[in-house]
């Protein structure tokens, strides 16, 4: 009888220890940091061509990923470069990519580009639309 008694509080502890151990939460985290650029994003794109009186010339903005790089920027001005990239998936078909920019003493910035299509892409600089004070739309088309 006592040895009956001591194998149940025994199976007991065991059950409850395990039961500890199976229903403690663990650290995994969902928002990985990889090296480099996405490969969904990666190529030449540009948005349609827009007619600039100033220039009296019809210009484009472009995007450009490399496996460690990110250019955009607008045709006769200075593009936004970024180097030495990493990045996550922040949503559905959208990714952050942060990278120094050796313009501004290698101080870190994010380039979010959000894919809408096959062939389309929409880009955003630190938050704000990457064309947002210029005449360009900020839909980028794959260029071939």
């Amino acid at each position: 009888m006592k040895l009956k008694k001591m194998l149940l509080v025994g199976l007991a502890s065991l059950s409850l220890g395990t039961m500890g151990v199976l229903s403690a939460p663990s650290n995994v985290s969902a928002h990985t940091w990889w090296d480099g650029t996405p490969s969904a994003v990666r190529g030449t794109w540009h948005t349609k061509n827009v007619y600039s009186n100033s220039l009296g010339i019809s210009a484009h903005a472009f995007f450009k990923a490399k496996s460690h790089s990110v250019i955009c920027g607008f045709t006769q001005s200075a593009p936004t470069y970024l180097k030495s990239t990493y990045w996550r998936k922040v949503g559905k078909h959208a990714y952050s990519i942060h990278g120094e920019w050796p313009a501004d003493y290698g101080i870190d910035h994010r380039i979010t580009v959000k894919k809408i299509g096959h062939k389309l892409i929409k880009v955003y600089i630190d938050g704000s639309s990457s064309t947002s004070s210029t005449p360009f739309p900020n839909l980028y088309h794959k260029a071939y």
